[in-house]
């Protein structure tokens, strides 16, 4: 079972096996955020292409309508674009922490 999907859906659920030590919660702490943050961007690019699609649509019979909710769709688009490079900013030191874990050890035993 995939841990997340393009379906937006949330990351399961995991529970710490009984008797895990700090370390081996850590990595499961870290691993479920990643999966997590992973998800949310998924849906964020998703939010991002439907928002182009219609942005890139354009009819000449209402090109002045369409220009006014354009640049609102634009706006929203970059708001949709800092977001995401935050959560990209936030996956790549999630994952970083994680994997300096296991290389230590830490990981699940």
């Amino acid at each position: 079972m995939a841990l997340f999907s393009r379906g937006g859906a949330r990351a399961r659920t995991h529970h710490p096996p009984k008797g895990a030590s700090s370390s081996q919660l850590r990595v499961l702490t870290l691993a479920t955020q990643a999966a997590e943050q992973a998800s949310l961007l998924m849906v964020m690019l998703d939010t991002f292409v439907a928002l182009e699609k219609l942005i890139q649509h354009d009819r000449a019979d209402d090109a002045q309508a369409l220009a006014a909710k354009r640049d609102g769709l634009c706006s929203l688009m970059r708001s949709l674009n800092g977001e995401m490079a935050r959560q990209v900013d936030g996956l790549v030191v999630t994952t970083g922490v994680l994997l300096q874990c296991v290389v230590e050890g830490e990981g699940m035993r």
